[in-house]
């Protein structure tokens, strides 16, 4: 009986121990354990990116390609200082891509490729037509060598095909871009050339008074080189730039710019003579200039409007309108028309970026 209590006092003795353990063991809560033991997974990383219309906005497509696609419509139609069309309709459409190749830390290389066109209701350089294609075919050698057969469609002006690849460290970006010079109404002949670029961002060091400075060297390669004046292959520079204002706040502000451009001949692109340029008015005053280096300045101011009504998934909508103001060297006074100095135009557009 002794021996039967003194096993009973026993186990109630480790019960008793058994239970002081149990309070005494700090409680672990549900989270810590699945914290514990819960294989980590690998932060999930956005698949959209923002877009100008809305920074946080979850629809628009991630990428390393980029479309731009519009259409702008002057009221004059100049090609680097050249008068090419001043009457009728001037519809210029235009597309481009562009495919992010290679970007680390401050090195970026995107490949350039797209076409640019425009159309005249005048059908310039055809039969019958407005006083810039009257003055072209006075001329004999006009802005544009002109072909023998005139095609059709008779409309379509140019067409205009490019291709190249842009190289930017940090905010400097060099760019070199071949383009093809075609007619498929037959106004002019086939030609070439190949462009070397260099253009700096200033935005971080000037903030809104950044000029966004750059240099265009244009080297005619093939063809007739129907883009100097008198018909021979030459080489341009072309400097540009000009400051943008933001006039509203937001992401996507309505935006003033002041572009700025000027032509320069380097070599046989602003050239003429008494025998390739034969007066065409009673007030052409063709001089006997040789390869003058000033070509025209050009400068004037555009109104940008977001047209954010457009949802964000179908690109990124722009509404542009403006004004320029070009002034000529003789070469261009000779070439265009009837010795103007200067012409005012005025630039309408819209445009689309994906």
């Amino acid at each position: 009986m002794q021996r039967k209590s003194r096993k009973v006092m026993q186990s109630l003795a480790g019960l008793m121990a058994l239970g002081s353990l149990v309070v005494s063991a700090p409680i672990v809560r549900a989270d810590e354990i699945k914290e514990q033991f819960e294989v980590p997974v690998p932060e999930e990383r956005p698949v959209t990116k923002a877009c100008p219309q809305c920074p946080e906005c979850s629809k628009c497509p991630k990428g390393k390609v980029a479309f731009n696609v519009g259409m702008d419509m002057p009221t004059r139609y100049y090609f680097r200082g050249i008068l090419q069309e001043d009457e009728g309709f001037i519809g210029q459409p235009y597309a481009e891509i562009n495919v992010n190749l290679f970007e680390y830390d401050i090195f970026r290389i995107t490949a350039i490729g797209g076409i640019w066109n425009s159309l005249h209701s005048e059908q310039t350089k055809q039969t019958g037509g407005s006083r810039a294609r009257d003055a072209a075919h006075a001329l004999g050698v006009p802005q544009r060598t002109l072909n023998s057969n005139f095609g059709d469609p008779e409309s379509w002006y140019e067409a205009d095909a490019y291709a190249g690849a842009a190289f930017g460290i940090g905010d400097v970006e060099l760019s070199t871009i071949y383009t093809a010079y075609m007619s498929p109404s037959g106004a002019f002949s086939t030609t070439q050339d190949i462009a070397f670029g260099l253009s700096y961002d200033d935005s971080e060091l000037l903030g809104d008074f950044a000029l966004h400075p750059g240099v265009t060297f244009y080297l005619e390669t093939a063809g007739p080189g129907a883009f100097g004046v008198a018909g021979e292959r030459g080489t341009l520079a072309q400097i540009h730039g000009g400051p943008e204002f933001s006039l509203t706040g937001g992401a996507n502000p309505i935006t003033r710019g002041i572009p700025i451009e000027a032509g320069l001949s380097i070599n046989d692109y602003y050239e003429s003579s008494a025998a390739t340029l034969p007066p065409f008015t009673s007030n052409s005053k063709a001089s006997g200039v040789d390869n003058a280096t000033f070509g025209y300045f050009q400068t004037g101011m555009d109104l940008g409007v977001p047209l954010t009504f457009i949802p964000c998934e179908y690109g990124s909508w722009l509404l542009n309108a403006g004004w320029r103001f070009i002034s000529m060297g003789r070469t261009l006074k000779e070439v265009n028309r009837n010795g103007d100095d200067y012409s005012f135009f005025g630039m309408f557009g819209i445009s689309m970026t994906y």
